[in-house]
């Protein structure tokens, strides 16, 4: 998941992620991000324009139901609808999609719509409303002192 988000949301952080990267083809690259002794490796999909369109990784692994192990699974996050943002060029749409075996088959399980982006804000708690931000069921929040992101509501 944070190989993914910073391909996505942080793409700049890559320079000096601790990532190897491989070509595959005029539309492909392979990424293995690496942090201690875990490695989990991606393909980055372009499209013709130079857009990230997907990412596919066969590093995700599934809770099962009971909760008692895991199953790896091939897992991707097709992004797309790109706009113009505050002088940036963004995926405003985007998608978590499991591959799981039949019967359940390949079903999304998140969906992504950016109506907007906030650069650099404001130093603030997670608790403090964002003003003008609309109510939602989660929000993301920054930490302007560790640069660290987590899901806040």
């Amino acid at each position: 998941t944070l190989f993914n988000d910073i391909c996505f949301m942080a793409p700049a952080a890559l320079v000096d992620a601790p990532v190897s990267w491989e070509s595959v083809d005029e539309h492909r690259v392979r990424g293995s991000y690496t942090v201690g002794e875990q490695t989990v490796s991606a393909d980055l999909v372009f499209g013709d324009d130079g857009d990230l369109i997907d990412f596919r990784s066969e590093d995700r692994l599934r809770l099962s139901a009971d909760g008692k192990s895991f199953t790896r699974l091939p897992w991707s996050t097709p992004l797309g609808r790109y706009e113009p943002r505050h002088g940036y060029r963004i995926a405003t749409y985007g998608e978590a999609l499991w591959d799981a075996p039949a019967p359940e088959g390949r079903f999304c399980y998140a969906e992504l719509h950016i109506d907007d982006i906030v650069y650099n804000p404001e130093p603030r708690r997670p608790s403090e409303p964002v003003p003008g931000e609309r109510p939602g069921p989660a929000r993301i929040w920054r930490a302007a002192d560790t640069g660290r992101m987590a899901a806040d509501g």
